[in-house]
């Protein structure tokens, strides 16, 4: 009896995620199989692609987070398609979002908010989606875009600590 060759050939790797984007409506279910909680992104007049796209990483990023931040990161995308429709910025989709487009959305965000720590939390909530996009998506994103680091640095710098110095720690209690 001949031994038998060893095939050496590679399996076709698997499809991308879901395909293209096209649901607006993000569920997230209980172990039990129950609707623990419910997003509809039509909600934001947003271009519905591009919509579709944010709801994707939405969904995926999201997976396994708590329903107070799913419910926070709702609502800071809802402050970005905001951005877009007071700008009157004629993007469809995340393919179209270049540099100069979050460049204007900080600056927007300087503008409309008062406190830096808010600020921040939505850029980092808009920036955690569009950073799940160009990791694990990024034919539907503006190719060679960077995100921008920390667009508001320090921003706890004005916020006066527990003791007397603005300090949070104190150096007798190490």
């Amino acid at each position: 009896m001949r031994k038998r060759r060893k095939d050496y050939r590679v399996e076709v790797g698997p499809e991308p995620l879901t395909g293209m984007p096209g649901s607006l409506l993000v569920n997230f279910l209980h172990d039990t199989g129950d609707l623990a909680q419910a997003f509809d992104f039509s909600a934001y007049s947003a271009p519905s692609r591009m919509a579709a796209e944010v709801a994707l990483a939405f969904r995926h990023h999201h997976a396994t987070s708590a329903a107070c931040t799913r419910d926070a990161a709702f609502r800071n995308a809802g402050i970005w398609f905001q951005f877009l429709g007071a700008h009157g910025r004629a993007v469809s989709s995340m393919k179209e979002v270049d540099e100069a487009g979050l460049r204007a959305f900080i600056a927007w965000l300087d503008r409309q908010l008062h406190s830096k720590g808010a600020r921040y939390e939505v850029w980092s909530s808009v920036k955690q989606l569009f950073a799940w996009l160009l990791r694990h998506r990024p034919e539907l994103m503006h190719p060679g875009l960077e995100l921008p680091f920390n667009p508001f640095p320090r921003k706890n710098a004005g916020n006066r600590g527990k003791f007397p110095g603005g300090g949070g720690v104190r150096a007798d209690n190490m």
